[in-house]
């Protein structure tokens, strides 16, 4: 089962793909390469729309700062809205499965703190629905 596969099934058979992830299909490096394709997804996404509500309400204003948006604002923006969010979206898949795993061992549940790690990462997949509306909203018109 490839990655891809994975992703889809996640879709359309959330359970028997997730019990396939814990029996071994899955990886730990594969689920955080998941984890970091739809965070830096989501998070530039977020950072054009950003831009674009940016350059709508600087229009209204009668000031020519398009020089430097272009060449200051844009970069910071985007530079930090990936840094910041990606590393927010670390910092949860690392204690966001820590907490989960601590509670499932709670509660007796079987399973390493690895399987957590590598099902949670998996899970950032839904975030496909926020980027594709990111998307649209940035292509739109106003």
């Amino acid at each position: 089962m490839n990655i891809v596969d994975k992703i889809g099934g996640l879709f359309v058979k959330p359970e028997a793909t997730v019990k396939s992830i814990i029996h071994g299909a899955g990886s730990l490096p594969e689920s955080f390469l998941v984890l970091l394709v739809f965070s830096i997804a989501t998070w530039l996404s977020i950072s054009l729309n950003l831009l674009r509500m940016a350059r709508f309400f600087l229009s209204i204003v009668p000031l020519e700062l398009s020089p430097l948006i272009g060449h200051l604002v844009n970069p910071a923006v985007i530079g930090s809205t990936l840094l910041m969010g990606v590393a927010i979206d670390v910092v949860d898949w690392l204690v966001g499965s820590l907490v989960i795993h601590a509670v499932a061992s709670l509660l007796h549940g079987a399973g390493s703190l690895e399987q957590t790690l590598t099902v949670y990462g998996y899970t950032k997949v839904t975030r496909v629905f926020l980027v594709f509306g990111s998307i649209v909203m940035v292509v739109s018109i106003i």
